[in-house]
């Protein structure tokens, strides 16, 4: 045998060795990736160890509320009239949500099952509590054009915190006709304004379906109308104390 062909043959050899070596380092190589692969995905989906450490942080409740004039005075009083000024009402309120809800309480109205006792006891009352004449109430921004008294069939009242049920009135599909005040509040129908710790809006009855009213931020315009034409009321001096209260679910 030539020494060529013994040298051709080793070269063949060495070739054939030379390329299983290097197909058995690549299946090394692709098992190595893949056992990678699995212990990385593992690795993703549960941890060896966990723990933990726990952060906190409180915000101190800030609220502040006012009213001004100190009193309003009806000049007009033979016909459905706002008062001779509106009610500014001062608010700051760092809830999410607050609402600002209206009302009178007229203590000295009798309840209704009394003698000359009635279910509605919302609005100015006499002395004695028998005569009744009721408010409804129009809050806006304080840069808006005062509201025509035209509207005033769409405004809310103002309800009275001792305000009952009045079982003659007939639940429909769109409202329940709770007259009382716990139904009133509970349905919203005493708020007047409402938002969070960045902004409010006004309540607007006039505006159906979602009485969204003006945006203010911190100071409310409210008038207040007396149904003097309206309800006919009787002789006597009317008076009652309009009350705002700020609070948050």
């Amino acid at each position: 045998m030539s020494f060529i062909k013994v040298l051709r043959m080793s070269c063949t050899s060495l070739q054939k060795s030379n390329k299983k070596e290097v197909t058995n380092m690549k299946k090394v190589i692709i098992a190595m990736f893949a056992f990678a692969v699995i212990f990385s995905a593992a690795n993703a989906f549960a941890a060896d160890q966990t723990a933990s450490v726990t952060a906190t942080a409180k915000i101190t409740a800030a609220t502040s509320l006012s009213v001004a004039p100190s009193a309003i005075t009806f000049a007009t009083t033979s016909a459905d009239s706002f008062a001779s000024s509106p009610i500014t009402v001062t608010y700051s309120s760092n809830y999410n949500p607050w609402k600002l809800a209206i009302y009178t309480d007229n203590t000295q109205v009798p309840a209704f099952g009394s003698t000359n006792g009635r279910y509605a006891k919302n609005g100015l009352a006499t002395t004695d509590g028998l005569n009744v004449i009721p408010l409804k109430w129009v809050a806006q921004a304080p840069a808006t054009e005062a509201p025509s008294i035209a509207n005033i069939a769409a405004y809310n009242y103002v309800k009275d915190k001792r305000d009952e049920d009045d079982l003659s009135t007939v639940a429909t599909a769109t409202a329940s006709n709770d007259e009382s005040w716990d139904g009133s509040f509970a349905a919203g129908y005493c708020n007047i304004a409402y938002g969070s710790a960045a902004s409010g809006t006004c309540v607007d009855p006039t505006k159906t379906p979602n009485y969204t009213g003006d945006p203010v931020t911190g100071t409310i315009t409210v008038y207040v109308a007396g149904l003097f034409k309206t309800w006919a009321g009787g002789a006597g001096d009317y008076a009652t104390s309009v009350g705002f209260d700020l609070y948050h679910e």
